[in-house]
């Protein structure tokens, strides 16, 4: 009796880091959409030399940085974020396939946020969005 037996093993090696440290969009397939890009920033990052920054948007804008990604176990999703905005009407707001996770706005310094994240392909989001009037601080949010 000669028997075959095939299977396919998904290995993590190590984490699956994006720290902007190339200067670039190029470690990941980012995407953007929106009325404006999302920029790679020297502005203050929180570590090392490069954050993300979201784009310049008028009223009733919002500025969107997106990548899909395929999570082989149940995990976790982590990042650095800050907002400098009108309080409690411009948000930083986190997505994950399309359902808000979390929002901010006001004056927010850097603070790690933490978000689980089940197996199977996902859709990670960050959007600036603006609301029809008035603009405080600077007017955006930062990743790292």
């Amino acid at each position: 009796l000669n028997c075959v037996t095939e299977e396919v093993l998904f290995a993590t090696i190590g984490l699956m880091i994006e720290d902007f440290e190339t200067g670039d969009f190029s470690a990941f397939e980012w995407h953007h959409s929106g009325s404006a890009n999302w920029t790679i920033s020297e502005e203050l990052p929180f570590e090392g030399a490069y954050c993300v920054k979201s784009g310049v948007v008028s009223d009733s804008q919002e500025s969107n940085l997106w990548v899909s990604l395929i999570v082989v176990s149940d995990d976790m999703i982590s990042f650095q974020r800050k907002v400098s905005s009108e309080d409690s009407y411009d948000y930083l707001r986190l997505f994950i396939d399309d359902v808000m996770i979390d929002e901010w706005s006001g004056e927010k310094a850097w603070e790690q946020v933490s978000y689980p994240v089940a197996e199977g392909n996902h859709i990670i989001r960050w959007s600036y969005m603006k609301d029809y009037s008035v603009a405080a601080g600077s007017d955006c949010a930062w990743v790292d």
